[in-house]
């Protein structure tokens, strides 16, 4: 049953990815791999004051962020390996005020995700097709970060991009779920983003 709801979450998590406008791979100005130019304008960022959080910094030898206390870690499998206990290097999964495993399903969080240094993103846009509303370009510990926020009732996520030294990440954000909230501008949520490297 867990494993039957990890791959409906999967496949949903994919099927935003497509909405939220991958691809773009002619457009030089929409990717941050190294020697190109990041999606958005850094001079257009606004500089944010990210606090000093305590937690874990999680590595998982392709990527690494911070797990504030109070979040939990929630390893995830790679559905492309054979060996059924593969974890995915190229994904992480916090949730806030979780406590058990089936605490990932009912709290809100973030996952981030790795596709390679040639991956491109389309830059978030104000005209996004649907009910959302751009948020950033934000400029944290100098890691510039954009993205889109659901405002429809049915649409409690959130979808950042962040340019990191050596590629561009996609951060999912769950703003809420069965009545638990977070928020793009959450302390601790800040510190996530700010924290991502790619190794």
């Amino acid at each position: 049953m867990k494993k039957r709801i990890a791959i409906i979450l999967a496949v949903f998590m994919i099927s935003i990815l497509v909405l939220s406008g991958c691809g773009g791979g002619d457009k030089a100005d929409n990717t941050a791999a190294p020697g190109k130019t990041p999606s958005v304008n850094t001079a257009d960022a606004t500089k944010v004051e990210v606090p000093d959080i305590t937690g874990e910094i999680i590595d998982t030898g392709d990527i690494s962020a911070l797990c504030p206390e109070g979040w939990k870690n929630y390893p995830q499998s790679d559905f492309t390996s054979d060996d059924e206990d593969a974890i995915d290097t190229k994904t992480l999964d916090f949730r806030k005020g979780a406590e058990t495993e089936d605490d990932a399903y009912t709290t809100p969080g973030v996952t981030i995700r790795f596709y390679g240094v040639d991956w491109d993103f389309m830059a978030p846009e104000d005209n996004f097709e649907g009910e959302f509303k751009a948020w950033g370009p934000m400029d944290l510990n100098g890691k510039i970060a954009s993205g889109l926020i659901g405002l429809a009732d049915s649409e409690k996520f959130a979808i950042v991009y962040v340019d990191v030294d050596g590629g561009e990440l996609e951060v999912m954000v769950q703003l809420e779920q069965f009545e638990q909230t977070i928020s793009l501008d959450d302390d601790d949520v800040l510190a996530i983003l700010a924290s991502l490297e790619i190794k």
